[in-house]
């Protein structure tokens, strides 16, 4: 498994290298590579979500919903929080370790027979569409890597299209505007194929979504209109609401997430399950515990000490996480060991934290993607007296572990993953 990954990390790996005018996008690669393939890609039915925020989890909710209908269900996302089979999944279930390496070989020979050079994304796309295929799945729920319109998994010819939260994130590969981003988002929209919209941060977006809508002749379902959501009450673990969808009230439900953000996912899954298949409707019922297995978003890995992590790495994303914290743990304040990728705004991020947090401990993200630690830190003596900085990321866990105090790892999955396997198993 360790060689078939490493092999797979060895490609080019435009998740590790984002620098503006570094990588030339385009998906003639991936296309010639499926073509060599048999196209595996048009001989399923698929779901696409495109967003800033909220992919993935609206990707693991519509899964999981699905599945409740006993609809075979496999699943792509991306990035992983502790192993990278985690983003190849079937009826929600990681591809096996043999399997992965099976596919690795196969696909490492097909093209180097063809002469094609995937990237690491690129690949494991791949992997995971031949693995779909031989799941006989009903349905593929694919989660666009960066953007939409140039992305890989953008070659698919969707049954449904489903775009989330869209705010600033990657402007320097996206645009500096929201209309851009929300542009590049929209380019996973085809033509005649409906498409899901959540609710969004900023209009902007939803009239450029609408815009490309309207030009596709793609019916538009705004999820925010169509779902109403009453809040009631949460606890430690879980949040209850009701919903109002297609006239029918459906009391005390509950999501083992917090933070009003993981609510409109919820909303958005829902709409996006009953547009596929009508039934839904009618399964749907009160007192019902929706669990979802979704890492790394708020998510509490102790109660006492009281930890939190949290991938959130832009300031619509931390915002978020903070409103959540504000509301949950009233009077809290914690200290928060944060690590993030270069090209982030880390000013606008800091001052989110700052509402929550007493003092900060800086330290590197994992290898796997590039800081910029000494902006990081600049911009964190802005709006802390205290700030730690701790090179060496598991002697930082150490010590942010050793406070015995509230505590919050936030500003990436690059951060969140090393810390989570770096917990003793007592706290897990």
């Amino acid at each position: 498994m360790n060689d078939a990954t490493n092999y797979i990390y060895s490609l080019t790996n435009f998740e590790k290298k984002m620098e503006k005018g570094a990588i030339e996008y385009s998906l003639d690669n991936i296309k010639k590579a499926l073509n060599i393939f048999d196209n595996p890609q048009s001989k399923m039915k698929s779901i696409h979500i495109a967003g800033t925020k909220g992919k993935g989890s609206t990707a693991a909710m519509v899964s999981t919903l699905l599945r409740t209908l006993n609809y075979n269900i496999s699943t792509f996302t991306s990035p992983h929080i502790e192993r990278i089979n985690e983003r190849i999944t079937s009826n929600l279930i990681p591809i096996e370790d043999s399997k992965f390496v099976e596919l690795t070989n196969y696909i490492k020979e097909v093209s180097n027979n063809s002469n094609i050079v995937l990237t690491t994304f690129e690949f494991l796309f791949i992997m995971f569409l031949l693995f779909s295929l031989e799941k006989k799945t009903d349905y593929m729920v694919i989660e666009s890597g960066l953007g939409g319109r140039l992305d890989s998994t953008n070659v698919i010819k969707p049954v449904l299209s489903v775009i989330t939260s869209i705010s600033y994130d990657h402007m320097d590969i996206l645009g500096n505007s929201i209309e851009k981003i929300a542009s590049e988002k929209g380019g996973i929209i085809k033509e005649g194929v409906p498409i899901i919209l959540s609710k969004q941060p900023f209009c902007q977006a939803k009239a450029v979504i609408k815009k490309i809508a309207k030009e596709k002749n793609s019916k538009l379902y705004e999820a925010e209109k169509i779902v109403k959501i009453i809040e009631k009450r949460e606890d430690f673990d879980r949040q209850y609401f009701d919903f109002i969808i297609d006239g029918k009230r459906v009391s005390n439900n509950s999501i083992n997430l917090f933070g009003k953000h993981q609510l409109y996912n919820f909303a958005s899954s829902l709409l996006a399950v009953s547009t596929i298949d009508s039934s839904f409707l009618n399964s749907l019922v009160s007192n019902r515990d929706y669990v979802f297995n979704i890492r790394g978003r708020a998510e509490i890995i102790s109660k006492d000490p009281l930890i939190i992590v949290d991938v959130a790495h832009n300031g619509d994303s931390i915002d978020k996480l903070v409103s959540s914290l504000r509301s949950k743990f009233k009077n809290v304040k914690w200290r928060v060991l944060i690590g993030v990728a270069k090209n982030k705004d880390y000013k606008r991020i800091l001052k989110g934290l700052k509402k929550v947090a007493k003092d900060v401990i800086v330290t590197n993200i994992s290898g796997e993607k590039e800081g910029d630690i000494d902006s990081l830190l600049k911009n964190a003596r802005l709006y802390f007296k205290e700030v730690n900085f701790i090179d060496n990321s598991r002697e930082a866990f150490q010590f942010a572990l050793e406070t015995k105090e509230p505590l919050l790892i936030v500003g990436s999955f690059y951060i969140v993953a090393p810390f989570l396997a770096f917990l003793p198993k007592n706290l897990v």
